[in-house]
């Protein structure tokens, strides 16, 4: 094992570095070529390069080994190898507490605070804006005095309950709306590949909107949509799926089982 490990500490830290290298390669084949993607010719591509980022890592690192241990250099990484022993052996553990460890503490709690402080800051803004928006005075039967809100013993100390007060409207930007053939299960599918692609899928109905998710990016955003007004544990359907919704409803069917609702109703009306 010592041709792999390295037989002093260069050869270790060429170990772990080229350890590191082989992880980040793999992680980089992996979102890449099969993250959220379901073909079984990308995860046997997946699976080579894996194989071959293993094999390449591993003679690398028999390489690194060998040129640090077995050539002219041996004199020089035997020596700084040497050098580093020698010292760590004179380090006490008092030492090390007093060189590395504390002053990490002593980093961490600086930053913990200003966290904290950056925290409170955002708490009062968003208090202040609270108070601006979130408590005006609504007339509903021409008698200001019946209409007021009411500030409870909770909502004057915790702005949280006032925040349930706040009006959400679910409203999609024009710029985003497309024309979604939902009534067409053939065209759909042509809809789930360019959500596929990164072309966001999102159009009106005449209760509300509808929209074609086969991508995380835009089952996110459709979360982002909806929820302030229904739970996102509610999407249970895999991907290609259309999602109808509005304020008040949420419909969720797989693309293809959709489509087979869309032709039987056709065929029962015929």
């Amino acid at each position: 094992m010592r041709f792999i490990i390295g037989y002093g500490l260069l050869g270790y830290i060429a170990f772990v570095a080229i350890i590191i290298l082989g992880v980040v390669v793999g992680n980089i084949l992996y979102f890449n070529i099969v993250k959220d993607r379901i073909s079984s010719k990308r995860y046997i591509s997946f699976s080579i390069g894996m194989i071959l980022n293993i094999i390449i890592c591993s003679l690398l690192d028999i390489a690194a080994q060998y040129l640090l241990y077995k050539t002219f250099l041996r004199y020089l990484t035997n020596a700084i190898d040497t050098v580093v022993s020698s010292f760590i052996d004179l380090i006490k553990l008092q030492y090390i507490l007093a060189w590395f460890i504390i002053p990490i503490a002593l980093v961490f709690i600086y930053y913990a605070i200003l966290s904290v402080l950056a925290y409170m800051k955002e708490y009062q803004a968003w208090i202040e804006w609270n108070k601006k928006y979130g408590d005006g005075d609504e007339v509903i039967d021409g008698d200001p005095d019946n209409n007021k809100k009411k500030k409870g013993f909770f909502s004057s100390i915790i702005p949280a309950f006032k925040k349930k007060e706040l009006k959400y409207e679910l409203k999609v930007n024009d710029s985003e709306l497309s024309d979604i053939p939902y009534t067409e299960p053939l065209k759909l599918m042509k809809c789930s590949k360019l959500s596929q692609k990164g072309v966001l899928q999102i159009g009106k109905t005449d209760k509300g909107y509808v929209m074609v998710v086969n991508s995380k990016d835009h089952e996110n955003k459709l979360k982002g949509l909806i929820e302030k007004f229904h739970s996102v544990n509610d999407i249970t359907a895999k991907m290609p799926y259309i999602a109808f919704f509005n304020e008040n409803e949420l419909t969720v069917d797989n693309i293809k089982d959709y489509g087979r609702k869309i032709l039987k109703e056709r065929r029962s009306k015929k």
